[in-house]
């Protein structure tokens, strides 16, 4: 009994790693650009599956690279933390700016990304970028 509990419980950290260490840097593809007040809602899909990323507006000094609709970009997505939630039967919903700004259809989840600052890549990270050879 003690050996099937060993096995499922390092059965389970190795999943949660696996997923941890594949998470770590993804392509993915900008798929639509939204923004509020001083929020950028940046859609990105990878693998079929959509990902919401919340990005501040900040104004930038000099030049940035920015990102680009349909362009595939390496990203660290974080799971995205609101001040306030406010709660609904059946889904939850986000708020920034004493506004709904998202609310949950069990479509993907909210994240943030300290790669990007607004729609710019960060210096840190412009590497980042995958080059598509054209044809």
């Amino acid at each position: 009994m003690i050996m099937k509990i060993k096995i499922c419980v390092l059965a389970f950290l190795f999943l949660v790693m696996q997923n941890i260490l594949a998470q770590k840097s993804s392509n993915y593809k900008i798929v639509e650009i939204d923004s509020v007040n001083n929020y950028y809602f940046i859609t990105v899909k990878k693998n079929f599956k959509k990902y919401l990323i919340i990005s501040n507006k900040i104004r930038t000094e000099g030049d940035c690279e920015k990102i680009k609709h349909s362009k595939k970009y390496k990203l660290v997505l974080i799971k995205y933390v609101p001040a306030i939630i406010i709660p609904n039967r059946k889904n939850f919903s986000i708020s920034i700016e004493d506004r709904v700004v998202w609310s949950d259809g069990g479509k993907y989840t909210a994240y943030t990304t300290d790669m990007l600052s607004g729609l710019c890549l960060t210096t840190r990270f412009k590497y980042c970028k995958i080059h598509e050879n054209k044809k």
